[in-house]
């Protein structure tokens, strides 16, 4: 796991911290215990204001800031993505709560054409899977 390092994606912006930050905290310590490299999180302009995102930056995570609001587009966003990924290097691109899935899937795929085999993999944090059965849900779920 030498090296090895994570890049979430999230429009999480809640004003603490919370279950989830504090998981992607034990995610980054047990992988910098493996000696993996710190982790990365884009974020809203509004998140990077928290607290919580300061103290993260005081942990050596690599912030990156993504367009927010309803008129983003996907375009704005997915270069965003594809940018914190060519700067940071990460090994997998973790997108959380669905807001940036599409995006995050576009910047993989642009960045292909540059990092070719060291693309990191791509992973869908998808937390409601059991709300219907498999045959039954829409196209987007």
């Amino acid at each position: 796991m030498a090296g090895f390092r994570v890049l979430h994606v999230t429009d999480y912006a809640s004003g603490y911290e919370g279950a989830f930050i504090r998981q992607l905290r034990m995610l980054d310590d047990e992988i910098r215990a493996r000696g993996g490299r710190p982790s990365g999180l884009c974020l809203t302009k509004t998140a990077l204001r928290q607290e919580w995102a300061h103290r993260l930056e005081d942990s050596s995570w690599l912030l990156h800031e993504l367009p927010d609001g309803s008129s983003r587009s996907q375009r704005r966003v997915s270069d965003a993505i594809a940018e914190a990924i060519l700067e940071q290097r990460p090994d997998v691109v973790h997108v959380h709560f669905g807001t940036y899935d599409l995006s995050a899937r576009r910047a993989v795929r642009s960045v292909r054409r540059v990092l070719g085999d060291d693309t990191p993999k791509l992973v869908w944090h998808y937390r409601t899977a059991l709300e219907t059965h498999v045959d039954r849900r829409s196209l987007l779920r």
